[in-house]
């Protein structure tokens, strides 16, 4: 199984754990997205990837210790320092404009 969803977060996460001074940026034109044709994929597929891509991520935050929370690290968009809550919440608000898309498009197929 690819796992495309996760790649930004842990890899953001993973940055932050280890005391990186910036994130990694977004590619913010989504050519990774379009070059692998997800819109073309089946919404099971997506959504079984995108359940992995959190566990795994997930599983990454409940092992940081205190120390590990209070690491910053530069927003390359933001310019700000971003702490791992901070990142937990970006996630957080990210995933749940997909999931409105996401229970958009299924409702509109009639599911």
């Amino acid at each position: 199984m690819q796992l495309m969803l996760n790649c930004l977060w842990m890899t953001r996460a993973e940055e932050l754990l280890r005391g990186a001074e910036e994130l990694a940026p977004a590619d913010m034109t989504n050519a990774r997205t379009r070059a692998a044709g997800h819109n073309q994929r089946a919404m099971a597929a997506i959504v079984a990837e995108f359940t992995v891509a959190r566990e795994n991520l997930l599983a990454r935050l409940d092992a940081a210790t205190d120390d590990d929370v209070t690491r910053a690290a530069v927003h390359p968009r933001l310019k700000r320092p971003m702490r791992l809550v901070d990142l937990c919440f970006f996630v957080a608000e990210h995933d749940d404009h997909h999931l409105a898309v996401v229970t958009r498009a299924l409702r509109a197929q009639g599911h």
